[in-house]
């Protein structure tokens, strides 16, 4: 009787490699033995089937024979595959990392290994050339958005002491900053790498240590930068600080400092884009006669602001030009504007 391999990997007859691939990733990692424990006799079955159809589907010249004269399964003809581990390593050549597949997204990615043995992945055991950067919100008062300021930020960052260090090549894994672990599961042979424990992934360590340096040579600074806030910041703007990051212990490279600027909320004035809004209450009676309020401005000024009764009623707007937030465009600066909303009480 003919095996049909495409109802096998549920795919069309006129698919090609990628939609065969893409149907074996998902069948094989669904009825991988080892992840069917309660029941491997069946799933082993359903493994070797759906990879004996991929083996076959995926080769142009097998294809082809098995298009033209199918595959009798009552024949002694062998198996046309050597080796589960070859055609299961083939699809998932991240062999160093274990797989997981998402249903949702019809494909599989990686799992790493820090999730299964509590160490750092294969992806991260070579350190970085740059040291990391360092991010920090900062938030700044409405009134000095309107000014601009310089502010002053603590960072703790970490550097290389600046005494001369000596190094040598870390003896748990001669100097190469990882190590091989072997773990055999019942088709596969996994080959992980994780990060040397010792030396961190450096491959080498400091022969000199001081008090509260660690192995790279890095100790721990606490240093006080001030920063110029831009006129008319918005929230979420960016400052970028080159070399005030973290530093690389082998290479001396300075990560960045980058601030995300954030706007503290204020309890008079609300921001939107370049304008400013704000309310004022007056009695009915000041709504009938008029009347003269002086808003305080950010403890800058006081504006007088004349209610008219002729024309302000309760949730009535009046709006002051130019005494909103600056902004900078064609090469000068411009202002939004101040909407009071009165409030009849």
């Amino acid at each position: 009787m003919k095996k049909d391999y495409y109802n096998v990997l549920g795919v069309d007859k006129n698919a090609d490699n990628i939609a065969i691939k893409k149907a074996y990733r998902k069948l094989a990692l669904k009825h991988h033995p080892d992840r069917n424990i309660n029941n491997k006799k069946e799933s082993e079955k359903k493994f070797k089937e759906i990879s004996e159809a991929y083996n076959v589907l995926i080769n142009k010249e097998k294809r082809e024979n098995y298009d033209k004269y199918g595959f009798d399964t009552n024949s002694q003809e062998p198996s046309p595959f050597n080796n589960f581990s070859d055609i299961f390593e083939e699809i998932f050549p991240k062999f160093s990392d274990y797989t997981e597949y998402n249903e949702e997204d019809d494909d599989y990615s990686y799992v790493k290994e820090e999730d299964i043995y509590g160490q750092t992945s294969v992806k991260d055991r070579f350190p970085g050339k740059y040291g990391k950067n360092i991010i920090l919100d900062i938030y700044i008062p409405l009134k000095d958005i309107l000014t601009g300021l310089y502010q002053e930020v603590y960072v703790e960052r970490k550097v290389l002491h600046n005494q001369v260090l000596k190094y040598t090549n870390c003896t748990e894994c001669i100097g190469k900053g990882y190590k091989v672990r072997k773990k055999k599961s019942y088709f596969l042979n996994f080959q992980t790498t994780y990060t040397c424990s010792k030396c961190k992934g450096y491959g080498k360590y400091v022969t000199n240590p001081i008090e509260g340096m660690d192995i790279r040579g890095i100790v721990t600074i606490f240093e006080k930068i001030s920063i110029r806030i831009p006129v008319g910041s918005v929230e979420g703007t960016i400052l970028k600080l080159h070399n005030k990051g973290h530093q690389a212990p082998l290479t001396g490279n300075m990560g960045s400092l980058i601030l995300n600027i954030k706007e503290e909320k204020n309890i008079f004035y609300r921001r939107h884009n370049q304008n400013l809004y704000t309310c004022v209450n007056i009695t009915l009676a000041e709504s009938i006669l008029g009347v003269v309020k002086n808003i305080n401005y950010f403890d800058r000024e006081y504006i007088n602001v004349y209610i008219n009764p002729n024309i302000i009623t309760n949730n009535g707007i009046l709006y002051i030009k130019g005494k909103g937030i600056p902004y900078y465009t064609n090469d000068s600066y411009n202002y939004g504007d101040l909407y009071i909303k009165i409030l009849i009480y």
